[in-house]
C-alpha cells in the first residue's frame, strides 16, 4: 500500500471515510454525521485526491469499496475502531440534533417499547428519527448487529458475541389474553380451563417455542394449538373467539380493553428483554444518550 500522509487527512475525512465504508451511502453517512451530502461528497472527493484511488465505486444503488479500500481497512485493523472513538463528538445536544438511528426489534418489541420511545423523542427531541426494521430470529438480530445494519437491537433473546454490550431493558413474566366478550372480565383461570382451551401460539414461523409451554407442564403437549407468526396476529385472531393468548403481561395496556388479561395458572416464568448494541457505537455521545432514553422510557413502563 502506497504511504500515506496523515496531515493531507483530517479528522473529519477520516471519519467520513469510516462510515460511508461502514453503510456504503453518501446519505447515510450525512445522516450520521449531520452534515449535509455536499459537504459528504466534497469531503470523498478530497480522499480520493490524496489517496489516488476511487476508494468506492457505485453499483446499483450502494457504493462499494474497491480493492485499495478494502486494503486499507484490512490494514489498519482494529485501528478504525480506535479512531472512530478518539474522534467522535464530545457533545451531543439532543433537541437540536437531526440525527438518524436504526433500531431492529420485532412486533412485540416494537409495541411495548419503541412506540412510547417515540412519544417521548417528539418532546425532548423532535429532530431525532427512527428507522425500525424487523429483527427476525435471534440469528438474524446479531448479524444485523456486527454487520452495522442496526444501531441497537430490542430483543426478548440474549445476543452474545465479541465486542456486543448488553443490558437489561425489562422484567416480565406471562399472562393469558382473551376476548373480553367470551371469557367476562374475571382475572382468574384454573389449570383444566387453560388445558382444555384452544391456544394461539406465537412461533414465528415455527422457528420459536416458548417458554410458557415447558412451564404447564406434560399434559401442555396435548392442547389444542394454532400457531401464528407473530404477536401482531394476536388481536384480530383472538377477536370473537373464545381462544387463549399466552404472552408476555407487559402486551395487556398495547391490546388494549377489547381483551381480558387473565393469570396465567401455573408456575410464574420469566421473561426478560434486552438492547443490545456494538463497540461501534459505544463510545459515541449520541448512542449513549439514545441507550440512556430507552432505558428510562422502559422504567417508566414498568412503574
Amino acid at each position: 500500500m502506497d504511504a500515506i500522509d496523515i496531515d493531507d487527512l483530517s479528522v473529519r475525512a477520516l471519519r467520513t471515510f469510516l462510515h460511508i465504508y461502514r453503510t456504503g451511502s453518501v446519505s447515510r453517512t450525512a445522516e450520521l454525521m449531520g452534515h449535509d451530502q455536499s459537504s459528504i461528497s466534497y469531503t470523498l472527493g478530497k480522499l480520493r485526491s490524496a489517496l489516488g484511488d476511487p476508494l468506492f465505486v457505485r453499483v446499483g444503488r450502494g457504493l462499494q469499496p474497491t480493492e485499495k479500500c478494502d486494503h486499507l481497512v484490512r490494514t489498519l485493523g482494529n485501528a478504525v475502531e480506535l479512531i472512530d472513538d478518539a474522534v467522535a463528538e464530545r457533545e451531543f445536544m439532543p433537541e437540536r440534533s437531526g440525527r438518524r438511528f436504526t433500531v431492529s426489534s420485532n412486533y412485540l418489541e416494537r409495541a411495548i417499547f419503541v412506540a412510547p420511545l417515540l412519544r417521548s423523542l417528539r418532546g425532548d427531541a423532535p429532530g431525532i428519527a427512527l428507522d425500525i426494521i424487523p429483527s427476525g430470529g435471534g440469528a438474524a438480530g446479531y448479524r444485523q448487529l456486527t454487520s452495522g445494519e442496526c444501531d441497537l437491537l430490542l430483543s426478548p433473546i440474549p445476543v452474545a458475541g465479541e465486542k456486543i454490550f448488553q443490558r437489561l431493558l425489562a422484567h416480565d413474566s406471562y399472562a393469558c389474553f382473551a376476548d373480553a366478550d367470551a371469557w367476562g372480565t374475571r382475572g382468574e383461570l384454573t389449570r383444566s380451563e387453560w388445558l382444555a382451551s384452544t391456544h394461539l401460539i406465537v412461533t414465528y414461523g415455527n422457528q420459536f417455542e416458548p417458554a410458557f409451554l415447558k412451564a404447564a407442564g406434560p399434559e401442555a403437549a396435548a392442547i389444542r394449538r394454532i400457531n401464528c407468526a407473530s404477536t401482531s396476529d394476536l388481536p384480530s385472531m383472538l377477536t370473537g373467539t373464545d381462544m387463549i393468548a399466552t404472552a408476555p403481561s407487559l402486551l395487556g395496556p398495547v391490546l388494549g380493553t377489547r381483551f381480558v388479561q387473565l393469570r396465567f395458572p401455573f408456575e410464574e416464568t420469566r421473561l426478560d428483554f434486552y438492547l443490545s448494541w456494538t463497540q461501534r457505537t459505544d463510545a459515541e455521545p449520541a448512542h449513549r444518550w439514545l441507550r440512556e432514553k430507552i432505558l428510562s422510557v422502559s422504567a417508566e413502563i414498568l412503574r
